[in-house]
């Protein structure tokens, strides 16, 4: 064993609109018992306001927000996950230079080639996951972006 199997990642945020893809994905993450903190916003704005509220998201979550991961869909009424890309990058900019920004991974029933492409355009987004999450995914990405289990 090595020490990446240890890692665990403190705080995730799911930005998704379908309750049961929500349900599912946090039950495949729990399954791995590497992340301490899941939370999710049911629209890009609802993910946006947390944002734009940092500071208050930071005084009622001091120990998860911001978010260490997210999990992004694309396909959402309202705000999809691209125009929350583009909203967010903008907002990014006025954090801390100290907060390191989440890693952004795209998790979509698409397939198509052209929001793949468009997805990896952003400099923020790390992958592009077709759905479902597993539970090999989900230990990748604690593995990757987790701190160090005590």
């Amino acid at each position: 064993m090595n020490g990446a199997k240890n890692r665990r990642v403190r705080s995730l945020l799911i930005v998704d609109d379908n309750p049961a893809d929500v349900d599912f994905v946090s039950i495949v993450l729990r399954d791995t018992e590497r992340f301490e903190h899941i939370f999710s916003a049911r629209t890009g704005l609802e993910a946006l306001e947390m944002f734009r509220a940092y500071d208050e998201s930071r005084r009622q979550s001091p120990d998860h927000f911001p978010p260490v991961v997210i999990l992004l869909d694309i396909n959402m009424p309202r705000m999809d996950g691209f125009e929350f890309l583009d909203e967010y990058s903008q907002i990014q900019e006025s954090f801390s230079k100290d907060v390191a920004s989440p890693a952004v991974f795209v998790m979509t029933s698409s397939t198509a080639p052209e929001d793949r492409e468009r997805a990896r355009s952003y400099g923020l987004v790390v992958d592009y996951l077709t759905k479902p999450l597993t539970e090999d995914v989900a230990l990748q990405i604690a593995d990757r972006f987790g701190d160090p289990a005590p």
